[in-house]
């Protein structure tokens, strides 16, 4: 197993988000304000699947995504995708501020998969070592 890679973000220049963006994130920021009745009426009649109920802020940021014409990720370049995913989640996401990063290798029965561990800011309570997975939920035979 490979020794953890660890970075921190701090030292990240910061991200100059686009006008288009920045109007975006407000509007999105006064949408989820408004009254339950409202914003069931901007997004329309409940999605339901499985008898599962789609949130009603998550169904007016998919409209919001629809009207904007924003671009499916399978159709682009993957910079472009990967700048997209980044815009729409500053846009529709918090501010959560990342400590460090650490890529870490979990051996597998037939290859190592990578993983990342993102460590939120100000974390104060002591880390537990995580146990192991099971085997069986790493090779299903």
């Amino acid at each position: 197993m490979k020794a953890p890679v660890k970075r921190s973000l701090t030292d990240r220049a910061a991200v100059k988000h686009s006008l288009a963006d920045r109007v975006a994130r407000h509007v999105v920021r006064t949408l989820v304000r408004l009254p339950a009745p409202v914003k069931r009426g901007l997004a329309g009649r409940p999605t339901v699947v499985d008898g599962q109920t789609l949130d009603v802020n998550t169904q007016v940021g998919l409209s919001l995504m629809r009207l904007a014409r924003w671009s499916d990720f399978a159709s682009m370049p993957i910079e472009k995708a990967r700048a997209q995913l980044s815009a729409e989640a500053w846009i529709f996401g918090d501010e959560l501020p990342i400590e460090s990063v650490e890529d870490i290798t979990i051996p597998a029965a037939h290859l190592d998969l990578p993983a990342r561990i993102y460590r939120p800011a100000g974390l104060t309570a002591p880390r537990r070592r995580a146990r192991p997975l099971p085997r069986r939920w790493l090779d299903p035979r």
